[in-house]
């Protein structure tokens, strides 16, 4: 209750902070004159950021300086995140102070609440959202959740907006408000001594598979980290620690960045390739195993795996995929293949990747890690991780006959499981049209393909009516 605040009292500013705060509250809800001014304080503020007493008091000076050009509050809110994200990016002093910093927070807070709130984002989304979103109501950020949720179908314009917002968010989670407000007591229970430093999500991601974590939390966090396969930049932990293995060994990839489009994960499936080659820094490394670790428990967050194996996910792994968190999946995928059930040849390098991978690093492969733990810890503790180290350390105990050391028995029995997975060859190059059709038939993007085929053989009729009738004339003018 803000009145019983007797700090906001005496301050008009601050009481209409905390009314803000708790708008979407039940009791809130209740009183409808009062969300309803509320509301319509907001959007007088959107007009001019010298409406907002505190915000002006706060970022006057480096408007001035950052963001001259820019005319209403939302332009300016987005001008100073920029700096701000750059700033922590590049690892560089911060150019906009704290007290800044909280208040584009709490702006940045509101637009996200309530699109009504973003006046160029509704701008630019509104044919968007009455096709996609029409009956969804404007507030608890759920219109931006929706769009979010049909970012690939939506009109250019949109979805570069939408591409700007989960930038802002990723980078700094304390501005995605639906993660803020349905982590609420998570964040109270597991997160109470959050350095300045630390991010919302980043602490979240540590507890979301505990077993008394929120469901609707770990739907949001899961959901989060989803966004960030798809572009490295929404990993800030990522971009800053592999900005320079990226600049040096992922240029092609970048050829078409552009500030406000997604990459399609191509920039994070770049790396993973030379995480396999062992050519990345062991800083990158570090955080490149930690993304494969996470994918390896959650085969949502490994997109290029999901859609290449999305019909034997189905077949062989449906009862597997709710279990999120598990790795139940992956594992499932990888004795599928142990077993000749997977034929599909794109799908089955996609698994054969995923052996690369824990070859590179056993932490890549979670289960076999937390089975072969206290034997790593006891036999392969003095061998530096990454570069396939540890993994062929604990395999030399197992073959080591003379020794006295021995394996435990689950680590014995998956690491033997994945000597003979690691034989796998990868699948040989298609030879007749009976294997073309096979991959097509079980490629994601079949429906391409048949769309292509299918205006090639309409070209080759047209061509051929086209043709045939000029024959047909030049044969008649011959014979007269």
């Amino acid at each position: 209750n803000c009145v019983n605040n007797v700090q906001l009292k005496n301050n008009g500013q601050d009481l209409m902070d905390c009314l803000i705060e708790k708008k979407n509250d039940p009791l809130m809800k209740l009183h409808l004159k009062c969300r309803a001014s509320v509301e319509h304080q907001q959007l007088i503020s959107l007009k001019d950021y010298h409406f907002t007493f505190k915000f002006k008091k706060a970022c006057k000076n480096h408007v001035s300086r950052f963001c001259p050009g820019a005319k209403v509050k939302s332009e300016v809110v987005r001008c100073l995140s920029e700096v701000i994200r750059n700033d922590t990016l590049l690892e560089q002093k911060q150019h906009v102070p704290k007290e800044c910093h909280q208040q584009l927070r709490a702006q940045l807070l509101q637009q996200r609440e309530n699109i009504d709130l973003n006046p160029r984002m509704k701008l630019d989304c509104a044919a968007d959202i009455r096709q996609y979103c029409p009956k969804v109501s404007h507030g608890n950020a759920k219109v931006l959740e929706c769009l979010t949720a049909n970012k690939r179908v939506l009109t250019e314009t949109c979805r570069r907006r939408i591409f700007v917002v989960e930038k802002q968010e990723l980078t700094d989670s304390y501005t995605d408000y639906t993660l803020i407000n349905t982590c609420r007591a998570m964040l109270a229970k597991f997160c109470p001594n959050m350095s300045s430093n630390e991010q919302p999500l980043t602490c979240l991601k540590k507890f979301k598979y505990a077993d008394d974590f929120d469901y609707n939390c770990r739907a949001v966090v899961v959901s989060r980290m989803i966004e960030q396969t798809s572009d490295y930049r929404f990993n800030p932990n990522l971009h800053r620690e592999c900005r320079h293995d990226i600049s040096s060994l992922c240029a092609p990839a970048m050829a078409n960045q552009h500030d406000d489009r997604e990459l399609e994960g191509k920039v994070i499936q770049c790396l993973k390739v030379h995480f396999r080659a062992g050519k990345l820094t062991s800083s990158c490394e570090r955080e490149v195993v930690t993304v494969l670790r996470e994918a390896a428990l959650n085969y949502k967050l490994n997109p290029l795996l999901k859609a290449l194996c999305s019909t034997e996910i189905k077949q062989l792994c449906e009862n597997l995929s709710d279990n999120i968190g598990k790795g139940e999946v992956e594992e499932c995928l990888k004795q599928a293949l142990y077993n000749g059930q997977i034929s599909n040849t794109l799908c089955k390098q996609e698994i054969i990747e995923l052996f690369n991978e824990a070859k590179a690093d056993i932490h890549a492969d979670p289960l076999l890690y937390r089975a072969c733990s206290r034997d790593i810890e006891n036999y392969c503790s003095h061998i530096q991780k990454g570069a396939g180290r540890q993994l062929e350390c604990i395999i030399d105990v197992l073959h080591d006959k003379d020794s006295q050391t021995k394996l435990q028995w689950s680590c014995e029995k998956m690491l033997k499981e994945r000597i003979e997975m690691y034989k796998i060859k990868p699948p040989k190059r298609l030879e007749n049209f009976q294997e073309l059709y096979g991959q097509v038939y079980h490629s994601p993007s079949k429906k391409y393909f048949i769309v292509v085929l299918m205006t090639f053989i309409g070209m080759i009729f047209i061509s051929g009516m086209f043709c045939g009738r000029v024959m047909r004339r030049s044969n008649i003018g011959k014979n007269k």
